[in-house]
């Protein structure tokens, strides 16, 4: 009798735990079963139920997945907009001892009645200008180029025979965009702190190749070098150890490539002091400006 007892009053809490757990599971297996989502977070199919369980778990359910991505929306434009603002910021800050500087070499011309020379000069000044105030974040490696050469003839003219410059780039890659303004900079620095004591010839050397789906672009000169503890310091900088920033140069440049294409793309600097400092430049291969594609760098990149 107590055997039997046992069996049936087992048997009944076997099915009481049976009706139990279908009562409360089954709305949920049914949720699961019609509830389809989208890569987006959206709701693409949802059954249409009577009130109770089911249907408040399925409105809740809608409203925090359009909540979620209008959240979502909203950082990817606030990121993209912040960026953007970076790259204007950097974009501005043109070397205001160049301007000083080429402005009192004009002065000079004009006492000393070099009038050939003063027409070059603000004629290579003001294509200059044009040039950095245009809105473009990128241009083509050719109108790169050719900003670039009118800052190294202003620069002819400052050093009377003793510069010179060689630019080798492929025809192919000169209709490649790149982002504005990123060679002048860095010849700027050369000249402001390579050069400043040098006596004999000062040469520049820009080169660029293609390698894979990447531009490696190289700007060499042959100035005193950059000291091992200011190099050690700077190559800090560009990788990131260091959070300060500012000023233009080599880190303006390189904080614009990374921030138009990504943290994969940048500069990195070579330096033998007392003889020569060279600048590597990775971009990568691109026919068409990333900034109309609409493409950026990965959200996630500083």
């Amino acid at each position: 009798s107590t055997i039997v007892v046992a069996f049936f009053g087992l048997f009944a809490v076997l099915i009481a735990s049976y009706v139990l757990s279908r009562r409360i599971g089954r709305p949920i297996e049914e949720l699961l079963k019609y509830i389809k989502i989208n890569s987006y977070g959206e709701i693409t199919q949802m059954p249409k139920a009577e009130e109770g369980d089911i249907e408040k778990i399925r409105r809740t359910f809608e409203n925090m997945t359009r909540d979620l991505r209008k959240n979502i929306e909203s950082n990817y434009e606030m990121q993209l907009k912040l960026k953007e603002i970076k790259i204007n910021v950097y974009e501005s800050q043109m070397n205001p001892h160049f301007l000083f500087n080429t402005l009192y070499m004009i002065q000079m011309m004009n006492v000393l009645g070099e009038r050939d020379n003063i027409a070059t000069m603000t004629n290579r000044l003001g294509k200059l200008l044009r040039f950095n105030l245009d809105s473009r974040s990128e241009v083509k490696m050719s109108e790169e180029i050719e900003n670039v050469k009118n800052y190294l003839n202003i620069m002819e003219l400052r050093f009377k025979g003793r510069f010179n410059y060689k630019i080798m780039i492929p025809p192919e890659l000169m209709d490649c965009y790149t982002v504005k303004f990123m060679l002048q900079p860095l010849i700027e620095n050369a000249v402001s702190h390579g050069f400043v004591h040098k006596r004999d010839m000062c040469e520049i050397v820009i080169m660029a190749q293609q390698v894979g789906d990447e531009i490696a672009v190289v700007v060499k000169d042959n100035g005193q070098g950059i000291e091992p503890e200011h190099l050690k310091k700077l190559k800090k900088r560009l990788s990131g150890e260091e959070n300060d920033i500012g000023g233009i140069g080599i880190v303006n440049v390189h904080e614009r490539i990374k921030l138009l294409y990504g943290s994969q793309y940048g500069i990195d600097i070579f330096s033998d002091y007392t003889k020569n400092t060279n600048v590597l430049i990775h971009i990568p291969v691109s026919k068409t400006p990333k900034t109309e594609e609409g493409k950026y760098a990965k959200i996630s990149d500083s």
